[in-house]
C-alpha cells in the first residue's frame, strides 16, 4: 500500500531517531498523553480537567458545596467535562495495551480511574455522577451535569473492566460505581419527573440535560447502556430486567435518525453527538446477546458513521481540525463495525496529531486526538 507522506514541515516535530512514520506517530502520541497529565491532570483529584488545575474554580464560589447552573455561568472553570475526558482516556489507555502491551499502562490507568471513582464518592449525593469536582477542596460540585458525561463514563469504565488493566480491587469498585448510578437512574427517570435523573440535591435540571427519555434519536440509549453495563459487570438480574424495559423502543428510536430533517441533524448534532451515541450503541452490541438487536444496533449505527465520513474531510479545510471535533468524527467510525475507515480518514487522524502537534495543545483536543489514533491502531488501521 502506498504511503502518504506528510509535509517535512509537520514531521520536524517527530524524533530523527523514529525507525518508521509509524513509530514516530507512536511517540507523538505518547508525548502527548504525557503533556495532559504534566499539564492538566490534578495529583489531588486525580481529574483531567480543561483548564490548568490551579485555574480551576474556588471553592467559595460554591454554597455549601453546590454551584448552581444558570444562564451566563459555567459549570465550573476547568471542571466542565471530566467525566468525558476520563472515559475517553480510559478507552485510549486499553486501546494503547492492546497495540503496545506496556504494563506501565495499567498505572497510568490506575490514576484516572481514581478520578472517575471520585466524581461519584467525593460528594455527598450517592449515584451521582459529577461534570467535575473543584481541584482546591476536592469535593464542591456543579449540581448540573448531563446524559452526555454517562456516556462517555460508562463506556470507559466498561472497557477497562474488561481489559487485563485492573486487579479485582478495582473492579469491584467499577460494580460499586456501576450500582450506584444505576439505582440513581430507577428512582428518578421517571414519568413523573418528565424522564430526568434530575440534578444533585434533586432539584429540577433547568437545562434538559438529564433527561433519558423523549429525546431525539441520537440520545436515545442512553439509558439502556447504562443498565445492560451495570448488569454485566455485576451480573444482577435486576439490571437486566431494567434494560429489557427500554431495549427495544429506545433502538427503534435510534433508527429513526436518518428520517430525521436535516434542520435537526445539521443543527442540533455537531460532532460530539455522533460520536455518543455510537459510544452507547457500541457497548450495547457488544454485551447484547439477541442477534435481532445485533442486527438492528449495527443498522443504527452505519448513518451516524456515514454522516462522520462526510463531514470530516471539509472540516479540515477550515479551523476544525484545531478543536476536538476530527477526532470525534473518527471516533465514530472507529466504533462502527466493518465500516471502512479508509486512507483519507487515516490521514486527518494523523494531522490532527501533527498540526498543531499534540504534545502542545489543550486537554480537549488532545485527549481526543490521541483516543482517535490508539483506536486506528488498535484496529489495525496503518498510518
Amino acid at each position: 500500500m502506498m504511503k502518504i507522506l506528510l509535509p517535512t514541515i509537520a514531521l520536524s516535530c517527530l524524533p530523527i531517531h523514529a525507525a518508521t512514520r509509524q513509530d514516530q506517530l507512536d511517540q507523538l502520541a505518547q508525548r502527548g498523553w504525557k503533556h495532559v497529565m504534566e499539564v492538566f491532570y490534578s495529583p489531588k483529584t486525580k481529574l483531567i480537567y480543561t483548564s490548568l488545575p490551579s485555574k480551576v474554580t474556588k471553592a467559595r464560589h460554591f454554597d455549601n458545596g453546590l454551584l448552581q447552573w444558570f444562564e451566563g455561568l459555567s459549570y465550573g472553570r476547568g471542571m466542565e467535562d471530566t467525566p468525558i475526558l476520563g472515559g475517553l482516556a480510559l478507552d485510549m489507555l486499553v486501546d494503547q495495551y492492546n497495540v503496545t502491551k506496556d504494563e506501565s499502562l495499567k498505572e497510568e490507568a490506575y490514576k484516572i480511574f481514581q478520578g472517575m471513582d471520585n466524581l461519584v464518592n467525593a460528594h455527598p449525593y450517592k449515584g451521582f455522577l459529577a461534570r467535575g469536582l473543584c481541584e482546591e477542596d476536592g469535593k464542591s460540585i456543579c449540581a448540573l451535569t448531563s446524559r452526555d458525561q454517562h456516556t462517555h463514563f460508562f463506556h470507559g469504565l466498561w472497557n477497562y473492566f474488561n481489559s487485563p488493566l485492573p486487579d479485582d480491587a478495582t473492579k469491584a469498585k467499577i460494580q460499586s460505581l456501576f450500582t450506584d448510578i444505576a439505582e440513581l437512574m430507577i428512582r428518578n427517570v421517571t414519568e413523573e419527573n418528565d424522564w430526568h435523573f434530575l440534578q444533585a440535591d434533586g432539584s429540577k435540571d433547568p437545562r434538559g440535560l438529564s433527561k433519558m427519555w423523549n429525546v431525539y434519536p441520537h440520545e436515545a440509549s442512553r439509558l439502556p447502556m447504562i443498565y445492560i453495563a451495570t448488569w454485566d459487570v455485576t451480573k444482577k438480574q435486576r439490571y437486566w430486567d431494567e434494560y429489557m424495559k427500554w431495549a427495544d423502543k429506545t433502538l427503534e428510536a435510534s433508527l429513526q435518525l436518518p428520517q430525521q430533517p436535516d434542520s435537526l441533524i445539521n443543527g442540533l448534532m455537531p460532532p460530539y453527538a455522533f460520536l455518543q451515541m455510537n459510544t452507547s450503541l457500541e457497548l450495547i452490541l457488544k454485551i447484547d446477546p439477541d442477534p435481532q438487536r445485533k442486527a438492528k444496533l449495527r443498522q443504527a449505527m452505519q448513518f451516524p458513521a456515514e454522516l462522520a465520513a462526510k463531514k470530516a474531510p471539509p472540516m479540515d479545510a477550515g479551523n476544525g481540525r484545531y478543536l476536538c471535533s476530527c477526532a470525534e468524527l473518527a471516533l465514530t467510525q472507529l466504533l462502527t463495525p466493518d465500516f471502512p475507515f479508509d486512507k483519507i480518514q487515516s490521514e486527518l487522524v494523523a494531522k490532527a496529531l501533527l498540526e498543531p502537534p499534540v504534545d502542545i495543545v489543550a486537554s480537549c483536543r488532545a485527549v481526543h486526538v490521541i483516543a482517535a489514533y490508539w483506536k486506528a491502531r488498535a484496529n489495525g488501521i496503518e498510518f
